[in-house]
């Protein structure tokens, strides 16, 4: 049995496709395309996720000003029983 080195002859895994073409390439101008497509998406998700964040703090805000108007028409309430007894 012959021993051999595992020296990869073509392009890592990662530079490869699923049958084993290359699908990154060298030119700078196209990896700086992929990289600036892949920023955008990746603001955009970032965008997303600060929207959702800021939704539920405008919600939360909401819920606090219902909350308080409660709570001071139920302490009117109980000093005008107070008053009146």
């Amino acid at each position: 049995m012959e021993w051999r080195s595992h020296e990869p002859s073509s392009p890592p895994l990662l530079e490869r496709g699923l049958g084993g073409e290359r699908f990154m390439s060298d030119d700078p101008e196209i990896r700086r395309a992929v990289r600036r497509t892949v920023g955008i998406a990746a603001l955009r998700r970032i965008r997303r996720i600060v929207d959702a964040d800021n939704a539920l703090e405008a919600d939360k805000r909401r819920w606090a000003r219902r909350l308080a108007i409660l709570f001071m028409l139920a302490a009117l309430l109980v000093l005008a029983w107070m008053l009146i007894r």
